[in-house]
């Protein structure tokens, strides 16, 4: 069971305090801090808390979504920079169809899975000369 300090240090973690600061509010070493963080109970509660916070916020986020789509989608259409329009459509197809790979997801021999960097320096050429249609 964490103690109301170790609470409160998690707290203050997740918070964005430094280790000293911490420390100086508890009232205890920076040595007891850094021992508690290692805990596993301490872990756990710290991986959970950050869990919740993350889940509310893509909770949040998430209220809105068809807004944010409705937003990247005007971009791509109206946008006057090509560069911006590009990249707005190149987000939605990826978001959409997923990013593709340099690698087939069904390779399975770990021998063909090194990738040539003349390859990939050729694909990413491509890209570059890619014109956005309209």
């Amino acid at each position: 069971m964490l103690t109301k300090d170790q609470e409160k240090m998690i707290t203050m973690l997740i918070e964005g305090y430094r280790i000293t600061d911490i420390a100086k509010k508890i009232g205890v070493s920076r040595t007891s801090i850094y021992t508690w963080k290692d805990s596993d109970e301490v872990k756990a509660e710290l991986n959970r808390r950050t869990q919740d916070i993350k889940n509310q916020g893509n909770a949040y986020i998430l209220k809105d979504v068809n807004t944010y789509i409705d937003e990247v989608k005007k971009i791509a259409k109206e946008s006057t920079d090509q560069r911006v329009k590009f990249s707005a459509n190149k987000y939605l197809i990826d978001r959409t169809l997923g990013v593709p790979t340099a690698i087939d997801d069904d390779e399975t021999d770990e021998t063909n899975k090194t990738v040539n960097e003349n390859e990939l320096a050729q694909e990413l050429e491509k890209f570059r000369n890619m014109k956005v249609i309209k």
